[in-house]
């Protein structure tokens, strides 16, 4: 920040551009400044009009694919890339690939044979449903093959575990405790000293990370112990910090 002008409006007259996706996470931050780049050089008589620029909003000001909360999942972006590929007219000549070499195709037709070819390769057939004909398989995330955490964040039946960041949050995925429990980094199970009064469990365990607790948990369990809770903490220790 900020956006470099120059550089923006050399690459929009290079290419030509009638139309620009930005893809990026959270709120519009680089698609702002280039609306405001590009709509300054239209109005200065640089550019001879201003491409259109989308990405959380489409050129109807409507909320695209590319939402501002959350994460950005691939099928988010691959609609979103659809969306614009469709409404990008045909151009008159031949599409240039990389190589060189005009294609001959129009963006629509690119489009709807590279999603194919990308689909077989993948063994899908033309279905992306989940668990549908073809479908694409999930596969939540695990624990690495040999990891320790595989057995350490394994509870008692009947028994719950408060999580927070690190790698054990993986658990959440595997039904090792209850979901909704896990907190901020550094504060695992000081929840449970609001929660224990009024909960039937009279008991948890909280799975802590070693760098965690080296960072600040360490806090989380003095405060624990100050309230006298009843519950036994877990430092996870896979001779790996990766924080």
């Amino acid at each position: 920040w900020p956006l470099e002008p120059r550089g923006v409006i050399a690459w929009v007259v290079s290419q030509r551009l009638d139309r620009v996706l930005v893809v990026e996470e959270k709120r519009p931050f680089l698609e702002s400044q280039l609306k405001e780049v590009l709509f300054d050089a239209a109005a200065n008589g640089i550019l001879e009009r201003m491409p259109e620029v989308v990405g959380k909003r489409n050129s109807r000001g409507e909320a695209s694919h590319l939402q501002e909360n959350g994460e950005l999942s691939p099928e988010a972006i691959r609609a979103a890339l659809t969306a614009s590929l469709a409404a990008v007219r045909a151009p008159a000549a031949p599409i240039v690939s990389a190589s060189g070499v005009g294609a001959g195709l129009n963006i629509s037709a690119q489009t709807k044979l590279y999603e194919q070819t990308a689909l077989e390769k993948a063994g899908c057939g033309t279905d992306l449903t989940p668990g549908g004909a073809g479908g694409v398989p999930r596969r939540a995330p695990y624990f690495c093959a040999g990891c320790p955490h595989n057995r350490s964040t394994l509870v008692p039946a009947g028994s719950i575990a408060l999580g927070g960041i690190g790698c054990h949050t993986l658990a959440l995925f595997m039904g090792r405790f209850t979901k909704g429990l896990f907190v901020n980094m550094g504060v695992e199970g000081a929840n449970w000293i609001g929660l224990e009064p009024f909960l039937p469990q009279k008991h948890t365990f909280v799975n802590v990370g070693d760098g965690t607790y080296v960072h600040s948990a360490v806090l989380s369990i003095r405060a624990c112990v100050a309230a006298k809770s009843n519950m036994t903490f877990k430092i996870l220790s896979n001779n790996a910090v990766a924080m």
